[in-house]
C-alpha cells in the first residue's frame, strides 16, 4: 500500500516523500513513512479542508485496543465518514493506529477533485 499511496499522493500534489523526512536526532528511532503519513494528513487539512481522525477503543473486556479511522470533508461534519477494510462495515477494526492513519489518507486522496 505504501508506494501506492505515495504515488497517489504526488498525483494530487503533495511533493514531500518519506525519504526526504530528515532524523533530526540519531539517538531516537523515526519511522520516516509514518512521519510522512502525519505530514500529508497535515497537508489535506490544511489544503484541501479533509481532516482524518483516528480513534482507539477497546473490546468489552478491555483486552485490547482497535483503532477506528473517520474522514471528514470540508471540515463540517462532525460524524464523518467512517473507513475501514470491509467495505465500510463498522465491525471491522484496524488493529494498530498507523494502518488506521494509512487508511484514511489513502481514502481522503481519493476524495480530492
Amino acid at each position: 500500500m505504501k508506494e501506492k499511496l505515495e504515488e497517489l499522493a504526488r498525483k494530487n500534489g503533495f511533493s514531500l516523500t518519506p525519504e526526504s523526512i530528515v532524523n533530526l536526532s540519531s539517538k531516537y528511532i523515526i519511522d520516516e513513512y509514518y512521519l510522512w503519513l502525519c505530514e500529508l494528513q497535515k497537508w489535506l487539512l490544511n489544503n484541501h479542508y479533509i481532516s482524518i481522525r483516528v480513534e482507539r477503543f477497546y473490546n468489552h473486556k478491555r483486552e485490547k485496543a482497535s483503532y477506528q479511522v473517520y474522514v471528514d470533508v470540508d471540515c463540517s461534519n462532525t460524524s464523518g465518514a467512517f473507513i475501514n477494510e470491509k467495505n465500510k462495515d463498522r465491525s471491522t477494526a484496524f488493529e494498530s493506529y498507523e494502518l488506521a492513519l494509512e487508511k484514511g489518507v489513502s481514502e481522503a486522496l481519493k476524495l480530492i477533485k
